[in-house]
């Protein structure tokens, strides 16, 4: 199981480039917009992003909402989003100069940051609310600063309009994400927002023979990139952060903006803009950086309870662990067991994916085949905890997970059953011994403990049945980890408690085993 994305500064990077996309969109829209009116310039734009997300779709990689309430709701939330949300900023900038558009569509991250702390229990972080506060001062003085003139009163609607529509689908968006995949909801949310432009389309195919091919590129841009790939990075960020935090980051666009102007249209930003966009960086990086820090902060070695190495974990080499004494080999042959052999930990696009969870599974099917169904356990880690605790916090923090038991997610990999002659033994808990695990292999067995991941469940089983007096081989390069660096600290805590606990490799265990049917010598003779 990982208990954190593959890298906790990747959410960062991928808000990043979310950030740097959407502020080159202002530029963009501000170049084609003289050819497209708001509504065609949506279709074309979304029509493009469709089109780029339609091979996600073909290769399965979207999966559909479990009942026709949630269909609905994904739906409504793409029409809001990607339909009336860009139709109506279109219309905004027919009114407004892009500054001052900017500066009303980013009241939303205020809005955001207030209604998730309220509203989604992220609470209210002084430091954040100072950094918005902070940051919107300077969205203002960049306003004022390129402002062409005076501010129009449909204008001024229309990107307040645009700010709440924005600010709803986020919050929408962070709620939903508890049931749909970021991928699959922002699939399903753009094609949606397509169908709903649809009657636009007459205009659109009448502007298009007009258009010079730089505008026609232009929106085909803001399709590919400010949509289809900003908003899977979006959702994918947002899955793993929180509401009002993340937003916060938006309001570095307008800085952004600005200074893209500079860079590729020379556009030279009056003193106020650029004072502004210098306020912009600091409310936001005040907002934001600790969050950012904490997430690019390296491990120090003292972080882990021994040495690290840079070679891979599943090939950790038992001269490491300290010797242990002989253990004698128990008169009952050892039970294989696999702990949660489950696609939420086995799929490359799951988020809790093991790297080395293919190596380490071709070595537990030969195991297993050496040892037989009989003899062999599997377990799940089952989302049905009581949320009233604190594993109401763990699926807050990843709400991808918080689904039905019953979801494909949480199925067997391919092959798994048909190992074991047993039912699964299922628990909600990272560690699996417990009452049920000790009435099938009895109070002290011989256990080989293989499966995912090294530095969660594995580790948490192998301790909690060491204490309960049984006797365990972790079997090294048959456990996946979550990254290389933690494996190797999980594999050197579980070393540290011999006799109870012993790693082997599966070489090594193979190669001891017994010529009589069904037995293994999990012993050091």
């Amino acid at each position: 199981m990982r208990l954190s994305p593959r890298h906790p500064a990747l959410p960062w990077l991928a808000a990043l480039g979310v950030m740097l996309m959407w502020a080159s969109s202002f530029l963009v829209i501000r170049v084609a917009g003289n050819d497209f009116s708001p509504g065609a310039m949506t279709l074309l734009r979304v029509s493009a992003a469709s089109i780029a997300l339609l091979p996600l779709l073909l290769l399965g990689r979207v999966r559909a909402p479990r009942s026709p309430r949630l269909w609905a709701a994904v739906a409504g939330w793409g029409i809001a989003w990607f339909a009336a949300y860009l139709v109506v900023l279109n219309a905004a900038e027919l009114f407004l100069d892009a500054a001052t558009a900017a500066m009303l569509v980013n009241l939303a991250p205020l809005i955001v940051a207030v209604a998730s702390g309220l509203l989604l229990g992220e609470g209210l972080s002084v430091r954040l609310l100072a950094g918005v506060l902070v940051a919107f001062s300077g969205i203002v003085l960049i306003s004022v600063g390129a402002s062409t003139g005076g501010l129009s009163g449909v204008g001024v609607m229309l990107g307040l309009v645009a700010a709440l529509l924005y600010a709803g689908s986020v919050l929408v968006q962070k709620l939903l994400l508890a049931h749909v995949d970021s991928t699959s909801m922002t699939v399903i949310g753009v094609l949606a927002g397509a169908l709903a432009c649809l009657p636009f389309a007459p205009t659109l195919l009448a502007e298009l023979g007009a258009a010079p091919l730089g505008a026609v590129l232009g929106v085909l841009y803001l399709g590919l990139f400010p949509t289809a790939l900003a908003f899977l990075l979006w959702g994918y960020a947002l899955t793993h952060t929180g509401a009002g935090l993340l937003s916060s980051s938006s309001l570095l666009v307008p800085a952004l903006t600005v200074v893209m102007a500079w860079l590729l249209l020379g556009e030279v930003p009056p003193p106020l803009a650029a004072l502004g966009g210098v306020l912009c960086l600091a409310g936001a990086g005040s907002a934001v950086a600790p969050a950012v820090l904490v997430a690019l902060r390296p491990r120090r070695r003292a972080d882990y309870p021994g040495p690290t190495s840079s070679s891979s974990c599943i090939e950790h080499r038992p001269e490491r662990i300290p010797p242990m004494p002989p253990v004698p080999a128990s008169r009952e042959a050892p039970w294989l067991l696999i702990i949660d052999p489950q696609r939420i930990f086995a799929a490359p696009e799951s988020d809790w994916a093991s790297p080395f969870w293919e190596q380490s599974w071709s070595r537990i099917q030969e195991l297993a085949a050496q040892i037989g169904p009989e003899r062999t356990l599997i377990s799940r880690w089952l989302p049905t905890a009581d949320r009233s605790t604190a594993w109401g916090e763990y699926f807050r923090a990843w709400p991808f997970a918080d689904v039905p038991a019953a979801d494909p997610l949480y199925r067997l990999v391919d092959g798994a059953a048909a190992l074991s002659a047993h039912p699964t033994v299922d628990e909600p808990t990272f560690g699996k011994w417990g009452p049920q695990l000790e009435g099938i292999v009895g109070p002290a067995p011989q256990l080989l403990v293989v499966g995912v991941s090294t530095d969660c469940c594995v580790l948490t089983t192998v301790l909690a049945a060491a204490d309960a007096g049984a006797h365990l081989t972790v079997i090294t390069d048959a456990c996946a980890a979550s990254s290389t660096e933690n494996g190797d600290a999980a594999l050197h805590t579980m070393g540290l408690f011999p006799p109870q606990v012993r790693l082997r490799t599966s070489t090594d265990v193979l190669e001891r085993a017994q010529a009589m049917t069904g037995g293994i010598d999990d012993g050091d003779g």
